[in-house]
């Protein structure tokens, strides 16, 4: 039988031949800063314009089944494979109501500091469009499940906050798929799938404001479980509104509404282009008409659907075939009680009580699976018993049980978190994406490679060897420099990280009398140096010291070479 090898497999085996990683970390950073250097969109506090920003969020939640009805939701599914008798609103059928939905909109208000109504009603939103069997919407718009809430962004001067006006329960339509002008499939998969709308006020003034917003979101329902927030699947559609008005309160002008962005990069490009175009508007004396608009990515513009529609227009109405959802106090404290660490927190946390950077935190806990794997790795560090035998060669520190380390773990040190931490983030990410370009790369060339997002958990470094390798680093075994190669190498290669470095012979010279000998050596053949030296140029203490250590092929230890050169030329003069 032919087994398929796993995209990682074969990642893994690619990484030799195309690029080091040291060079792939610095082409990624490279990116990171040219994509920094886009049009500036958001307004300046100094011009005469202002912008208003708020948006709305529909949130697909993560459950088995629909919110009216039992079919089964599954992404990529074949069309219409997933569809009962509701989902396409043959007469007689009556929707009832999922519990999960329910459970999953209360943990993600309490999240969101929101008010949770014990009384809250259904609605029906009328309008017709094609993958809308039904030709109505369920909805919550008189009485919603929540609503008063607001969500902390950034942290430190940075920080904002957004004010959550509502949080409600509806169900989402069918796909329309266009696949020529005059021709249109449906695909009524998707609908009756349970959707969370959440609505803003417009409290964000940029692209940039309404991206962060919806990226601190999207890593609390992530966190809570609710939603996978995987917008290139259509699991979580934006909407942004955006208006501008003159700072002297001379212009006001009317709200128009974008459409489906799907993206956090083309949220940010959109709102900024719509900002630019309503001012341009403004400035040559023209009027910014209401309307609905959708972005077009590829031209990076936006384009009117349609007039902005009004409540009027679609003649809402109580819902006759759902009563009122009336809820419990002890419900809303145990969905409470049950709720993990929210990222916020988690965040404020790991800096507070192991003295991270507070970038390396945000950085952490927005991938999934990294904090745990930060805590394994530095309860590992810190441990003080099994040190030796993290270091050893002779150990099989991939098969070390962190559990069993547990109960004799001492107080992490700062410096080792430190280390971890720009380690993992530095380092690991590195080749995390590296690895992932080629995952990709693989699924373009052939449709036998699917392409997937790698996880920490995936990674060919697991948290014990990591720790190794830094214990190695923290005792002075091997020095920072060396480290990154046998990392380097540990990507392809599952050995305990002492014996890559014993095969490599990287490990650091700190015996004194062997240093102090070299240091003699030294003093005998740069004379010139040394006389120099002694006159006042004592810049050449780096240079003397350099010298030791290339003689031990940079295996010398840089500390223990510096004061033993101190001590020698103190002693010669």
């Amino acid at each position: 039988m032919l087994l398929r090898p796993t995209s990682l497999s074969l990642a893994l085996a690619a990484t030799r031949p195309i690029l080091s990683f040291s060079k792939y970390a610095k082409y990624m950073a490279t990116l990171a800063k040219s994509s920094k250097k886009t049009k500036a969109g958001a307004l300046t506090e100094t011009s005469a314009w202002a912008a208003v920003v708020g948006i709305e969020i529909h949130a697909q939640i993560a459950a088995h089944s629909k919110i009216f009805s039992n079919s089964p939701l599954e992404f990529a599914a074949a069309p219409n494979s997933k569809v009962s008798f509701w989902d396409a609103a043959l007469p007689g059928t009556l929707p009832v109501l999922n519990k999960r939905c329910v459970e999953a909109a209360l943990a993600t208000a309490l999240a969101l500091n929101a008010r949770v109504n014990l009384h809250s009603e259904f609605d029906r939103k009328h309008y017709f469009y094609f993958d809308l069997p039904a030709g109505y919407q369920i909805t919550q718009q008189r009485r919603p499940i929540a609503e008063h809430g607001h969500l902390d962004v950034g942290f430190g001067p940075q920080q904002q906050r957004v004010s959550i006006t509502r949080l409600h329960l509806e169900h989402d339509s069918g796909k329309s798929i266009h696949t020529a002008p005059q021709r249109t499939l449906i695909d009524l998969n998707r609908a009756g799938a349970g959707l969370m709308e959440i609505v803003t006020a417009p409290d964000m003034h940029s692209g940039g404001e309404a991206a962060a917003f919806v990226e601190a979101l999207v890593l609390i329902l992530r966190t809570l479980g609710t939603c996978d927030g995987r917008m290139e699947e259509g699991s979580l559609r934006v909407d942004a509104n955006v208006s501008v008005s003159r700072r002297d309160g001379s212009v006001r002008g009317p709200r128009c509404e974008i459409k489906n962005i799907s993206g956090l990069r083309f949220l940010s490009r959109a709102i900024d282009y719509e900002i630019n175009r309503q001012v341009a508007l403004f400035e040559q004396g023209k009027p910014v008409i209401s309307q609905t608009l959708t972005y077009d990515a590829e031209k990076n513009e936006t384009r009117p659907l349609r007039s902005k529609e009004s409540a009027v227009d679609y003649r809402f109405m109580p819902e006759p075939d759902l009563p009122p959802l009336r809820l419990a106090q002890h419900q809303i404290d145990a969905v409470l009680s049950s709720q993990p660490e929210l990222p916020r927190a988690k965040v404020l946390r790991l800096v507070e009580q192991h003295g991270i950077a507070l970038d390396d935190s945000a950085t952490l806990v927005a991938e999934p699976g990294a904090v745990q794997y930060f805590e394994n790795c530095l309860m590992l560090l810190s441990a003080a018993a099994p040190t030796t035998q993290l270091c050893s060669s002779t150990s099989s520190p991939t098969h070390m049980s962190i559990t069993a380390l547990s109960e004799s773990i001492t107080p992490s040190s700062r410096s080792h978190a430190a280390a971890a931490a720009a380690w993992i983030v530095s380092e690991l990410f590195s080749v995390l994406l590296f690895l992932q370009s080629i995952v990709h790369f693989l699924s373009l060339l052939s449709r036998l490679f699917s392409e997937k997002n790698l996880s920490i958990e995936e990674s060919p470094i697991d948290a014990t060897r990591l720790a190794a390798l830094l214990a190695l680093v923290a005792t002075g075994e091997i020095s920072n420099r060396a480290a990154k190669s046998v990392f380097a190498a540990m990507v392809s290669d599952s050995r305990a990280p002492a014996i890559l470095v014993d095969e490599k012979g990287l490990r650091q010279i700190s015996d004194p009398e062997t240093i102090s000998r070299l240091c003699a050596e030294v003093l005998v053949e740069h004379a010139s140096k040394v006389d120099l030296y002694r006159k006042g140029k004592t810049g050449l203490h780096g240079f003397l010291v350099a010298q030791v250590v290339a003689k031990t092929g940079g295996r010398a230890s840089p500390h223990v070479a510096s004061s033993l050169m101190t001590k020698a030329l103190t002693s010669s003069s």
